[in-house]
């Protein structure tokens, strides 16, 4: 008894080390690390020579100076039934955070000029960027069916964001003297992208990616809009 015991625990896990190989699919957290790193060259966003002298940018969020992005992988909601299972499988995506800190200063930079100069005349504004959007998950949500020895499995997959305003502090002053200080905020209006079937992860996660550099350019134009309604 003991022993026949053992042979069914023992097939009982191999059973399941196939089916989480199964859902796993083909997305690991290093393919989509080395994904989103192509998407953007594989270094971060340069910063533009064009500088707004009156005005600087810094960020309180900690972040690496040269990787892209982190995945983690996370499991949930595994339901090992007779002849029907389910998984889901979750590749969580932080991406640095600099991306998004360069590319709003590049927009600063750029525009500074219509949106906020001619208030600011010789004071000087310090942004800091206390929060913003950069995490995203691609979901897999894995179903199979058992057929005697036999299983048939079908996913259905999305690349959701993980919604988070951009939240900006500033502090406007002439000199050593401090005018102004206050916080912007500017909702985070991402979309998330349905992965098709026979449809590519990388195909909907570059489109996801594009939609994100958009967000951020637009994010910065609302950040730039509030500050000139503050200033």
């Amino acid at each position: 008894m003991t022993f026949l015991k053992t042979v069914l625990s023992y097939k009982g896990y191999a059973c399941t080390l196939l089916a989480v190989a199964m859902f796993s699919g083909c997305i690991t957290s290093k393919k989509l690390d080395r994904f989103i790193a192509g998407q953007y060259g594989n270094e971060l966003p340069k910063l533009s020579k064009t500088r707004y002298d009156n005005i600087s940018v810094t960020a309180s969020l900690p972040y690496n100076a040269t990787g892209l992005s982190n995945t983690v992988v996370k499991y949930s909601h595994l339901l090992p039934l007779l002849f029907y299972w389910q998984i889901k499988r979750q590749n969580i995506c932080t991406m640095n955070p600099a991306i998004f800190v360069n590319k709003f200063t590049n927009t600063i930079s750029l525009e500074a000029r219509r949106w906020i100069g001619p208030k600011l005349g010789n004071e000087k504004l310090n942004l800091t960027v206390e929060q913003l959007p950069n995490i995203f998950t691609i979901d897999d949500k894995g179903h199979m069916i058992w057929v005697v020895l036999y299983a048939f499995g079908w996913d259905k997959m999305s690349v959701r964001p993980q919604l988070a305003d951009l939240v900006v502090s500033y502090k406007l002053s002439d000199g050593d003297h401090i005018v102004k200080t206050g916080e912007v905020s500017v909702p985070d209006a991402q979309q998330g992208v349905g992965i098709k079937m026979l449809e590519s992860w990388k195909t909907a996660t570059s489109e996801f990616v594009s939609g994100y550099n958009y967000e951020i350019a637009k994010m910065s134009r609302s950040c730039m809009q509030e500050l000139a309604k503050e200033l």
